[in-house]
């Protein structure tokens, strides 16, 4: 196993530990499972400034759905969750969601620290942020947080 998934399997959030890393999706895939009906269930995990992004996936005949999104911190906090049914998988609806929860898991952070924000000014970070995770090579992101792990 290559040193970037020993370090993604190190965070523990996949709990078989078996990951590999998907071209095609820019993503590190858990082994998952095959349901009795037939449809394979994984998990597809990307790494972004601290936070984990995990995709709860389901694999049907036809297509592929996305049953979940959840977001933890290194620290293998769960900061937040989403649940679907029956939504298609699509990589923009997952950036777009990503988006939205982190900006509302910000403002409700601030709100309750009383701290006063730019809401374009945070719109226009989170979409950089989120952008850049989807767009980098994940096996560079995870070097690099290697690399600031080992120096710090």
């Amino acid at each position: 196993m290559s040193n970037s998934l020993v370090l993604l399997n190190n965070l523990g959030i996949s709990k078989n530990g078996s990951l590999t890393y998907s071209e095609v999706s820019n993503a590190f895939l858990t082994q998952g499972y095959t349901s009795m009906a037939g449809n394979s269930y994984f998990n597809s995990l990307l790494l972004m400034e601290g936070i984990l992004i995990k995709e709860d996936v389901g694999q049907g005949y036809s297509r592929t759905f996305i049953n979940g999104i959840m977001l933890y911190d290194t620290s293998k906090t769960l900061l937040c969750e989403k649940s679907y049914h029956c939504v298609f998988y699509n990589k923009y609806f997952i950036k777009s969601e990503v988006k939205v929860m982190l900006k509302n898991l910000l403002i409700e952070s601030c709100r309750k620290d009383n701290i006063s924000i730019d809401g374009f000014d945070i719109e226009k970070h989170i979409n950089e942020l989120v952008d850049k995770a989807f767009n980098t090579d994940q096996r560079e992101v995870v070097r690099e947080y290697g690399q600031r792990q080992l120096t710090q």
